[in-house]
């Protein structure tokens, strides 16, 4: 039987896991008896699953039977498993892991023993998105009998986890492993409090599907761009799904339902699975709580500071001022082994790269003999790595790639451009040049309108600064030959809808939510969150007055 590893299942399971809750265990029980056993891959086929890896020659899978239990007022084992793991060593190294993933939020049992009975040190930590859901010794004096029949058993590490993912087991030693058991959190009914600013935020920690009930409506967030906060409409809300609630003010009970949920856009939203500070940035995102406070009610770029409650919803956006580029080719040694040798390839083949008479022994500058139409450059049939991202248009012979002890590329004259594609509006384009010529200043313009030249051009090696006013691909001229030693494309995102520090909601008729005006009326009248001004509320919702929302019931 191979030896590798392989997928075991053992588990009850009969009906959806939105309908009720049941216990799917992981264990050995399959797999052949062999040393070593390196490499452990269990897997339920419903995403609870273990992988783990021991470098030790003497880790092993035997056979070992044993009990266990929660307490000794149990009237019988919890579990008696024969096999177990014996990574020989702690998991708290490279070669040496453990990893848990679960599908929901739920309770973990690891069935775990001391592999040497008379050290009282070994401990096991489990961890989950930075937060320690378990640490403690595992020693063999904790083994208790049980009062019903007096069998030996041992505890079960057991934790409640708070949200699917990923979990990191540590051991501080040698610690044996005989499985694994997962039970997800039952669907369960969940009360919701909407207040009087009409909406709510609520992320469904619950491992089924739930119903919005009559009076409310839930939305997800499907894009944010222009200032404006684009929602899609749920008919349910699935497990760990954030949405925004809007109704009137009460308290609602979502109830657990069958209901194949409709919604196909992406949400923006992310519940709240636990306690919890939302970092004002993170992971290429910037973060937003939901509040009524004094711009009104709607989204507030976080401050990294407070709590948000378990239950609850943030919005977080992609932070484009994370699209940052950069070329640099001031390192003594810029070029690859792998790039020099597919110029050689070529060079020697007298095709797309060539050298100038005289260097053909030296091979230090290849030269593009190809005209190109704003395309990146190959070599050898391969992206040249370094340049990965620049494109270039214009006549043969136009641009060299130096590799001597000063590493950069050539630009022969004016007839060849460097097209960085993608720019955003209120990016940074800084390319540094240095002139091939002592007695001639060298520098490069964009002619784009929507481009500005903002650096000083002398023979020296200057940097050649443009801010860039739309979104596009832009060329960039050289003025005649010269070097350039980098490029570096800068984005602070101060124009960027994701820089925003605030996003109001409001009521549209026809679509749901949008924004709402960036400034609203002061005087005495009544208006609607559209912005119709009317004598009088004449139906119940949020109404402006002097600036103000109001609630009429």
């Amino acid at each position: 039987m191979n030896k590798t590893s392989r997928l075991i299942m053992t588990a009850l399971m009969a009906l959806p896991m939105c309908v009720s809750a049941q216990t799917s265990r992981l264990n050995f029980e399959d797999i052949e008896a062999a040393t070593p056993y390196k490499t452990v891959s269990l897997d339920d086929g419903n995403g609870f699953k273990v992988v783990a890896e021991s470098d030790q020659d003497k880790s092993a899978i035997d056979g070992n039977s044993i009990n266990f239990a929660y307490s000794v007022d149990d009237e019988a084992a919890e579990w008696s498993p024969t096999k177990r793991w014996k990574p020989n060593t702690g998991l708290n190294k490279s070669g040496r892991s453990m990893t848990i993933t679960v599908p929901s939020a739920g309770k973990l049992n690891v069935y775990v023993r001391n592999a040497n009975g008379t050290d009282e040190t070994r401990t096991i930590t489990l961890t989950q998105s930075g937060t320690d859901l378990y640490s403690d010794v595992v020693k063999d004096a904790a083994a208790f009998n049980l009062t019903s029949n007096n069998a030996k058993c041992f505890p079960i590490v057991s934790v409640d986890v708070p949200a699917a993912g990923d979990i990191t087991v540590v051991t501080s030693g040698g610690i044996n492993f005989y499985g694994f058991a997962f039970t997800p959190t039952a669907a369960t009914s969940v009360d919701v409090t909407i207040t009087d600013a009409g909406y709510a935020t609520f992320g469904n920690n619950t491992v089924g599907t739930l119903s919005i009930p009559e009076g409310v409506k839930a939305y997800g967030v499907s894009a944010v761009a222009d200032g404006k906060v684009t929602f899609t409409e749920y008919n349910v809300i699935p497990a760990g799904v954030g949405v925004i609630l809007e109704g009137v003010a009460d308290t609602y009970t979502l109830e657990p339902t069958d209901t194949e949920c409709s919604y196909t856009e992406d949400n923006l939203l992310v519940a709240v699975t636990a306690d919890m500070t939302v970092p004002a940035k993170a992971d290429g995102k910037i973060n937003y709580i939901f509040a009524n406070k004094e711009q009104g009610v709607g989204f507030y770029k976080s401050s990294g500071t407070g709590t948000i409650t378990k239950g609850k919803a943030y919005l977080s956006i992609t932070d484009e001022s994370a699209d940052n580029r950069e070329w640099d080719f001031t390192a003594k040694k810029i070029w690859s082994d792998a790039t020099i040798a597919n110029l050689e390839v070529e060079r020697e083949a007298a095709t797309s790269w060539t050298t100038n008479a005289g260097d053909a022994d030296a091979g230090w500058r290849y030269m593009y003999n190809v005209a190109t139409t704003t395309e990146e450059l190959k070599a050898n049939g391969e992206k040249i790595a370094e340049l990965e991202g620049l494109f270039f248009r214009g006549n043969a012979n136009r641009l060299g790639i130096d590799n001597r002890s000063t590493n950069r590329f050539y630009l022969a004259g004016n007839k060849f451009f460097v097209v960085i594609p993608d720019l955003k509006a209120g990016s940074t384009v800084t390319i540094s040049t240095k002139s091939s010529s002592n007695g001639n200043a060298a520098y490069v313009t964009c002619e784009d309108e929507n481009a500005v030249t903002t650096s000083a051009r002398d023979q020296d090696e200057v940097d050649n600064v443009f801010t860039i006013n739309a979104f596009g691909s832009y060329e960039f001229q050289p003025n005649r030959g010269l070097y350039i030693t980098k490029i570096t494309v800068s984005y602070d995102g101060s124009t960027s809808a994701s820089a925003r520090a605030f996003y109001a909601i409001d009521r549209d008729e026809t679509t749901g939510i949008s924004s709402v005006k960036e400034s609203v009326t002061t005087d005495n009248g009544w208006y609607t969150l559209g912005g119709l001004r009317v004598a009088s509320p004449t139906e119940r919702g949020i109404y402006i007055k002097n600036g103000q929302k109001m609630l009429v019931k």
